[in-house]
């Protein structure tokens, strides 16, 4: 089901890609799922992938009084949170019985599916 493009601006450039018949087939699958049309689903899961890349990577605007206490603020001595520093100085953070529970998890899982730590059972 094709439903109208999530940007309303004439597309007027061409990307052009190639895909295996397993990516084809999961990409056609989730624009179906969506309700959408596979270039917009393309379209949309690529800007969103792109703007996670360079989410780092972008300026950061401030007026020269924001700019000034931002500075000030990393001048300013540490203020130690007492609660937190007893938090942090613990190296266990979970009650006992968690750990243990945890630990039977993580045994029944490796029982379970011991070829996990290989890497070949990942989708390509």
């Amino acid at each position: 089901m094709k439903t109208a493009p999530l940007n309303k601006k004439k597309r007027t450039r061409r990307l052009n890609v190639r895909a295996t018949e397993g990516q084809e087939r999961l990409i056609r699958t989730g624009a179906e799922t969506r309700g959408v049309s596979v270039t917009d689903f393309m379209l949309e899961s690529a800007c969103l992938a792109a703007e996670q890349a360079l989410a780092d990577k972008r300026e950061v605007i401030a007026s020269p009084k924001q700019w000034q206490a931002f500075l000030e603020a990393l001048d300013r001595p540490v203020h130690v949170n007492p609660k937190l520093a007893q938090l942090f100085s613990n190296p266990v953070v979970l009650p006992q019985a968690a750990l243990q529970k945890l630990d039977a998890l993580l045994m029944w899982i490796e029982q379970l599916a011991p070829s996990l730590s290989d890497p070949s059972w990942a989708c390509n």
